[in-house]
Protein backbone atom coordinates (compact mmCIF):
# COMPACT_ATOMS: atom_id res chain seq x y z
CA UNK A 1 0.00 0.00 0.00
CA UNK A 2 2.85 2.40 0.81
CA UNK A 3 4.35 1.97 -2.65
CA UNK A 4 0.96 2.50 -4.31
CA UNK A 5 0.36 5.68 -2.32
CA UNK A 6 3.86 6.96 -3.05
CA UNK A 7 3.67 6.32 -6.78
CA UNK A 8 0.18 7.72 -7.13
CA UNK A 9 0.89 10.84 -5.13
CA UNK A 10 4.19 11.52 -6.85
CA UNK A 11 2.80 11.13 -10.34
CA UNK A 12 -0.07 13.48 -9.59
CA UNK A 13 2.20 15.98 -7.87
CA UNK A 14 4.51 16.09 -10.85
CA UNK A 15 1.68 16.45 -13.34
CA UNK A 16 -0.12 19.08 -11.30
CA UNK A 17 2.73 21.25 -10.06
CA UNK A 18 5.82 20.70 -12.15
CA UNK A 19 4.47 21.85 -15.49
CA UNK A 20 7.67 23.43 -16.75
CA UNK A 21 11.28 24.28 -16.02
CA UNK A 22 12.12 27.42 -14.11
CA UNK A 23 15.17 29.66 -14.40
CA UNK A 24 15.54 30.23 -10.68
CA UNK A 25 15.03 27.59 -8.01
CA UNK A 26 11.44 27.44 -6.89
CA UNK A 27 10.22 26.52 -3.45
CA UNK A 28 7.08 24.41 -3.72
CA UNK A 29 4.48 24.72 -0.97
CA UNK A 30 2.35 21.66 -0.33
CA UNK A 31 -0.55 21.58 2.11
CA UNK A 32 -1.09 18.15 3.65
CA UNK A 33 -4.34 17.54 5.49
CA UNK A 34 -4.60 14.29 7.41
CA UNK A 35 -8.15 13.62 8.47
CA UNK A 36 -7.14 10.36 10.14
CA UNK A 37 -3.97 10.24 12.21
CA UNK A 38 -4.10 6.46 12.31
CA UNK A 39 -3.03 6.50 8.66
CA UNK A 40 0.02 8.74 9.01
CA UNK A 41 1.92 6.27 6.80
CA UNK A 42 0.16 7.89 3.84
CA UNK A 43 1.63 11.30 4.66
CA UNK A 44 5.02 9.79 5.48
CA UNK A 45 5.03 7.84 2.22
CA UNK A 46 4.22 10.93 0.18
CA UNK A 47 7.01 12.94 1.81
CA UNK A 48 9.49 10.05 1.50
CA UNK A 49 8.65 9.70 -2.17
CA UNK A 50 9.25 13.38 -2.75
CA UNK A 51 12.63 13.03 -1.02
CA UNK A 52 13.47 10.13 -3.32
CA UNK A 53 12.77 12.44 -6.27
CA UNK A 54 15.32 14.88 -4.89
CA UNK A 55 13.09 17.41 -3.15
CA UNK A 56 14.68 18.57 0.08
CA UNK A 57 12.27 19.65 2.75
CA UNK A 58 12.99 23.22 3.77
CA UNK A 59 15.15 23.85 0.71
CA UNK A 60 12.96 23.42 -2.36
CA UNK A 61 9.76 22.09 -0.84
CA UNK A 62 7.82 23.09 2.25
CA UNK A 63 5.04 21.00 3.73
CA UNK A 64 2.26 22.61 5.72
CA UNK A 65 0.86 19.66 7.66
CA UNK A 66 -2.41 19.68 9.57
CA UNK A 67 -3.78 16.65 11.40
CA UNK A 68 -7.48 17.08 12.11
CA UNK A 69 -8.42 13.69 13.61
CA UNK A 70 -11.65 13.93 11.62
CA UNK A 71 -12.81 17.28 13.01
CA UNK A 72 -14.49 19.11 10.09
CA UNK A 73 -14.01 22.53 11.73
CA UNK A 74 -10.25 21.95 11.95
CA UNK A 75 -10.22 20.70 8.36
CA UNK A 76 -12.08 23.78 7.06
CA UNK A 77 -9.69 26.12 8.87
CA UNK A 78 -6.64 24.27 7.56
CA UNK A 79 -7.95 24.27 3.99
CA UNK A 80 -8.83 27.95 4.19
CA UNK A 81 -5.26 28.66 5.31
CA UNK A 82 -3.78 26.50 2.52
CA UNK A 83 -5.79 28.49 -0.03
CA UNK A 84 -4.82 31.83 1.56
CA UNK A 85 -1.15 30.77 1.60
CA UNK A 86 -1.45 29.85 -2.10
CA UNK A 87 0.02 26.38 -1.77
CA UNK A 88 0.88 24.73 -5.08
CA UNK A 89 -0.92 21.52 -4.17
CA UNK A 90 -3.11 20.06 -1.45
CA UNK A 91 -2.61 16.40 -0.53
CA UNK A 92 -5.48 15.12 1.59
CA UNK A 93 -7.03 11.96 3.03
CA UNK A 94 -9.51 10.31 3.67
CA UNK A 95 -12.83 10.85 1.85
CA UNK A 96 -14.48 13.38 4.16
CA UNK A 97 -11.44 15.67 4.20
CA UNK A 98 -11.08 15.27 0.42
CA UNK A 99 -14.67 16.43 -0.09
CA UNK A 100 -14.00 19.53 2.00
CA UNK A 101 -10.79 20.17 0.03
CA UNK A 102 -12.67 19.91 -3.25
CA UNK A 103 -15.07 22.60 -2.06
CA UNK A 104 -12.28 24.77 -0.61
CA UNK A 105 -10.34 25.02 -3.89
CA UNK A 106 -13.36 25.75 -6.08
CA UNK A 107 -12.54 28.87 -8.09
CA UNK A 108 -8.79 28.59 -7.50
CA UNK A 109 -6.06 26.92 -9.53
CA UNK A 110 -4.89 24.76 -6.63
CA UNK A 111 -4.95 21.06 -7.54
CA UNK A 112 -5.96 18.49 -4.96
CA UNK A 113 -4.56 14.98 -4.72
CA UNK A 114 -6.34 12.59 -2.42
CA UNK A 115 -5.60 9.18 -1.02
CA UNK A 116 -7.79 6.62 0.69
CA UNK A 117 -10.94 8.16 -0.74
CA UNK A 118 -14.22 6.55 -1.65
CA UNK A 119 -15.35 7.66 -5.07
CA UNK A 120 -18.54 5.64 -5.54
CA UNK A 121 -21.58 7.76 -4.77
CA UNK A 122 -19.69 10.55 -3.00
CA UNK A 123 -19.44 13.14 -5.78
CA UNK A 124 -15.72 13.37 -5.13
CA UNK A 125 -14.98 12.97 -8.84
CA UNK A 126 -17.07 12.80 -12.01
CA UNK A 127 -15.55 9.46 -13.01
CA UNK A 128 -12.19 7.70 -12.88
CA UNK A 129 -11.19 8.55 -16.44
CA UNK A 130 -12.23 12.22 -16.22
CA UNK A 131 -12.19 13.36 -12.60
CA UNK A 132 -13.38 16.87 -13.47
CA UNK A 133 -11.88 20.34 -13.12
CA UNK A 134 -8.43 20.56 -11.62
CA UNK A 135 -9.39 17.99 -9.02
CA UNK A 136 -7.38 14.83 -9.49
CA UNK A 137 -8.01 11.35 -8.18
CA UNK A 138 -4.75 9.48 -7.89
CA UNK A 139 -5.05 5.78 -7.36
CA UNK A 140 -4.05 2.79 -9.44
Amino acid sequence: MKLLVRCSALICFLLAVLSGCSQKPRIYKVGILSGAGAFSDIKDGFKAGMSELGYIEGKDIIYYVQDSEGDPAVERRALKKFVADKVGLIFVYPTEAALLAKAAVRGTKIPVVFAMGTIEGTGLIENVRYPGGQYYRCAL
